[in-house]
């Protein structure tokens, strides 16, 4: 009798082994684009009654990014964000 085996999705540790050789430094925007890469169209944010995937908080970011780029700021320079 022959036995199928079940697909299941890649863990992170499957996409992205560690090893002594191969470490990537884990900054808030690789870990923004690399979960994005891995769950694409998981919620990632939830603000009052809105959703925002992985992918759509990533396209946010790089959009708020741009425009502070298109402003003049560079990088290092501080930005204060009133709530």
């Amino acid at each position: 009798m022959q036995t199928m085996e079940t697909m299941t999705e890649p863990t992170p540790a499957d996409l992205f082994p560690q090893t002594t050789v191969s470490r990537t430094e884990l900054t808030p925007v690789s870990f923004l684009r690399r979960t994005a890469a891995l769950y694409p169209d998981k919620i990632a944010v939830v603000h009052g009654g809105r959703r925002f995937t992985w992918t759509e908080h990533l396209e946010r970011v790089d959009r708020l990014a741009s425009a502070l780029r298109g402003a003049g700021l560079r990088k290092h320079d501080r930005v204060s964000i009133p709530c």
